[in-house]
């Protein structure tokens, strides 16, 4: 179920899916550090502190390099893979990072109790040559039901090296504008670097939840770095694995250089069309059931819409306090994991 889920966001944005590890070591750091955790009820990724009631080196190592996770239930992974998508109480949305970093391939989860364990740091988690795509948005071009639409949005340039500064930065110049059903809308934006050794660099703005039938168009430009990318993120509603709100509109002019804003001229190249393709390079509630319906609905909204995502390419010349999530659920308040 939380490689389900995992895969459900993952494949939404273009990368590539992940799997279970056969690590067991990597089993045993998520198992412990969960463990530790429920025994203790300490939320926390430091758990160096060797009086700490079934503590091991295993443990602290798991939530040294983990995703964390509390509900004042039962804790289910797979439920808390959409609160790390939403991470609206995370400044830098590292939890979301995490799991959309593209070289993140072998899934280690653990659950005690209220708690729950996502490794996600460790190079044994991951493959370098998992392909990049052209860019990683969330919420990403398309169609994209409206209840994984969460008010931060965040983008991520191609990169080729994880050393290279399109990996670590987006340009200190990077301008956002979103136009919501053809009205501008006002966002406030922050740069997050990084490091090679982290996830990629974004900038994030707060377009906000988007209501079904809502589309909005965004470009994200530099002049530093001579490119523009621009996309159309449209708002559904998933209905027993049917699309509804289907705006017929939101695409139609994705095509036409000169219907597009902020518009300069610059020369269009297609990148790529379906939900997930980012170019080709490359909440709790939702249920099995639910996924799959959502990702039924999107495919047949890909049907009826043409869904254009352009890249534009100019010529010339970024304390682990705990925060809520809801009243029920938290995940830890980190800019690394």
């Amino acid at each position: 179920m939380t490689i389900k889920r995992l895969n459900f966001y993952r494949q939404l944005v273009g990368l590539s899916t992940v799997t279970q590890t056969t690590n067991n070591n990597d089993i045993n750091y998520v198992n412990y550090a969960s463990l530790i955790m429920e025994k203790n009820n300490r939320f926390n990724h430091d758990l160096s502190d060797t009086n700490l009631a079934c503590w091991s080196e295993n443990g602290k190592t798991g939530a040294a390099n983990s995703n964390i996770y509390w509900t004042s239930g039962e804790a289910c992974s797979t439920d808390s893979i959409s609160s790390y998508i939403d991470d609206s109480k995370v400044d830098s949305l590292g939890h979301r990072r995490w799991i959309l970093n593209p070289p993140y391939a072998y899934v280690a989860s653990g659950v005690a109790g209220h708690f729950s364990a996502l490794l996600v740091m460790l190079s044994s988690v991951q493959n370098q040559q998992n392909i990049v795509p052209t860019f990683i948005a969330y919420p990403p071009p398309g169609p994209v039901p409206h209840d994984v639409i969460y008010k931060n949005w965040s983008f991520s340039r191609n990169y080729k090296s994880t050393s290279s500064d399109e990996h670590n930065k987006m340009p200190d110049d990077t301008k956002v504008n979103v136009f919501c059903n053809g009205q501008k809308v006002d966002v406030e934006m922050s740069l997050f670097k990084e490091n090679s050794v982290m996830y990629p660099g974004i900038v994030k703005f707060n377009t906000g939840n988007m209501d079904s039938g809502t589309f909005c168009k965004v470009s994200i430009s530099s002049d530093s770095a001579d490119t523009e990318w621009r996309y159309t993120v449209q708002a559904i509603k998933c209905v027993n694995g049917k699309a509804e709100d289907v705006n017929q509109d939101a695409f139609k002019d994705d095509n036409n250089e000169n219907d597009r804003p902020d518009n300069d001229d610059k020369k269009p190249v297609d990148g790529g069309g379906k939900p997930g393709d980012n170019g080709g390079e490359g909440n709790k509630g939702l249920d099995t059931g639910g996924v799959v319906g959502i990702v039924v609905a999107v495919i047949v909204v890909v049907v009826i819409v043409i869904v254009v995502v352009i890249v534009v390419i100019k010529r010339k010349k970024n304390d682990k306090n705990i925060s809520s999530v809801n009243e029920n659920q938290k995940i830890d308040n980190s800019d690394g994991i």
